[in-house]
């Protein structure tokens, strides 16, 4: 199960559906060992939606410590990796993640809104490579359409 630290924003900026329960919430203290999972995670535990919310689930981390967290929410499955693979079971977590960044823009003036985003980042994190330059220099060749 892939896992995912996120803030409280994320399900909201990326339209996500909460099928059961709830989204993280900053006014509960306990959602720092709260857990939202997606339906293919549900499968996995053999239970329906509803069932899901209240269980614990182990986290074990690489440093030979572990978590207990409760699931507070199941998600609707969405594809987070190539179309080409299955939905995979997915955990989130209230938690930093310094690997990525997610914005929503608007439809429209996209070349503006790039350009402030460069501006922010410069400010954040001067030198260094955005994930914009890596967006407009792809690493890996774009995917032939296959004729199966």
């Amino acid at each position: 199960m892939q896992i995912w630290n996120v803030d409280d924003d994320y399900i909201p900026t990326m339209n996500m559906e909460i099928l059961e329960g709830r989204n993280f919430d900053r006014q509960f203290g306990t959602d720092s060992t709260a857990m939202l999972i997606n339906e293919s995670a549900v499968a996995i535990l053999g239970v329906k939606p509803k069932e899901a919310l209240g269980m614990r689930i182990i986290r074990n981390f690489e440093n030979g410590t572990s978590n207990n967290f409760t699931i507070i929410g199941v998600i609707k499955d969405f594809n987070y990796e190539s179309l080409r693979e299955n939905i995979g079971a997915l955990s989130m977590t209230l938690g930093r993640s310094t690997g990525s960044l997610a914005v929503k823009l608007e439809a429209g003036n996209f070349s503006h809104s790039i350009s402030s985003i460069e501006g922010i980042w410069n400010k954040v994190a001067p030198g260094s490579l955005s994930a914009i330059d890596l967006w407009r220099t792809p690493l890996i060749p774009p995917m032939k359409q296959s004729s199966s």
